[in-house]
């Protein structure tokens, strides 16, 4: 029996994927491999929201050339951001790749592996998202084959749920809506029939999966979004918790914060992107809110929703940010107190506006600036942590 081996790189988003690229070659007769060295196989699931994250893949390509000169009939496969980001010229960097595809060819996959094994030394599917212009329909991101979708699911406990695709906020800095297309939601029921079809003895947690998931439902229903959707999930039996990741501050209004308020199976614990404390920051980076609107959002959620725990995404070096502009940051971090902070220095994208901005910071500057982040980071989540042991001491 062949074999096949993954290895995943980025978001929650990629994560699902490679569940679905699993469960997939196993219905195909391929077996799961415990190594790259053992596999017939080897899928690079990528991620380009930073040039690390590439360099790390390139570097894996490397080794697995080693690899393929002791066992020829190695084949590498490269999905996921990488592809859709670099396209042809992926290949010609590095020529030992046998199959590439993109984040919207994943349902072509038996196809793709059937001309490897037919003797086809290269395969090559990508669908340009650049080039794609108006309304998207729910079959171009979710055609009929996964009405019964083979998911090879990993995580203790939860679930990964997609409710929605792609992204259509650009980002000033950010490549997702350039690699994952327009944003386009799944329709309730195919949700809740996914969800209804769980193993309710292995996954007690649903969690529900977006780019801006909190922006679900815009664009395919009139009044049905994101909270409705949790509330129809918590409802489902056997379901324990519902969880959703990740939101935009955009799109966290009285409605949904409303929802989660009213229903206890749904977390306490929210991650909201802020990306910067600093409002001239946040418009370069095309963030669509300012910080007064932040700290409004902040407030409602500890109003309405006792003991509820924040934590976000958070860039620091972006081009032209001053250290007065930085110490904005730090004080919001300070102030708002997160649990957790998801910390990063900018990394200009190809293709991406910010990457051609002025006032570009050297490398040093910025991994001085993200290593004093992380410290206030960590005296943020100390606070928290000491602030909730008073009040259930007391």
């Amino acid at each position: 029996m062949k074999s096949f081996h993954i290895l995943t790189y980025g978001c929650q988003m990629n994560m699902n994927d490679s569940e679905m690229v699993a469960g997939m070659m196993e219905r195909l007769g391929y077996r799961e491999a415990e190594t790259c060295q053992a596999a017939d196989l080897v899928f690079l699931n990528t991620c380009s929201i930073r040039e690390n994250a590439e360099n790390r893949v390139f570097g894996k390509l490397g080794e697995l050339k080693g690899f393929k000169r002791q066992n020829p009939n190695m084949k590498i496969a490269v999905m996921g951001c990488m592809p859709q980001l670099h396209k042809e010229a992926l290949h010609q960097k590095v020529p030992h790749i046998n199959l590439i595809f993109g984040t919207q060819n994943i349902h072509h996959l038996p196809q793709l592996v059937s001309r490897l094994e037919a003797g086809e030394d290269f395969v090559y599917e990508i669908v340009d998202n650049r080039r794609q212009s108006g309304p998207r329909q729910a079959t171009e991101v979710r055609p009929e084959w996964l009405d019964e979708a083979p998911w090879k699911r990993k995580t203790e406990g939860q679930a990964w749920v997609r409710v929605m695709y792609g992204c259509d906020k650009f980002c000033s800095f950010c490549i997702v809506p350039y690699t994952r297309g327009k944003e386009m939601s799944r329709s309730r029921e195919e949700v809740l029939a996914e969800v209804e079809q769980l193993d309710k003895s292995r996954f007690r947690e649903v969690v529900l999966l977006g780019q801006n998931v909190n922006g679900y439902g815009r664009g395919l229903y009139p009044d049905y979004f994101l909270g409705e959707l949790m509330l129809d999930v918590a409802r489902i039996p056997g379901v324990e918790k519902v969880d959703f990741l990740t939101s935009h501050p955009r799109h966290m209004d009285d409605r949904l914060i409303d929802c989660i308020a009213r229903e206890p199976k749904i977390t306490r614990t929210i991650h909201l992107a802020l990306q910067s404390g600093d409002d001239e920051i946040l418009k370069a980076m095309n963030r669509r809110h300012s910080m007064v609107e932040f700290y409004e959002i902040v407030g409602k959620l500890r109003e309405r929703i006792p003991g509820v725990r924040l934590s976000t995404d958070l860039i620091v070096g972006f081009p032209g940010e001053t250290e007065a502009q930085f110490e904005n940051t730090l004080k919001a971090v300070l102030d708002i107190g997160f649990v957790r902070c998801n910390t990063a220095s900018f990394s200009a994208r190809p293709g991406t506006p910010a990457a051609d901005l002025s006032g570009q910071l050297s490398e040093a500057e910025k991994a001085r600036r993200l290593q004093v982040l992380m410290q206030a980071a960590s005296r943020s989540k100390t606070q928290v942590l000491e602030s909730q042991f008073s009040v259930a001491a007391s």
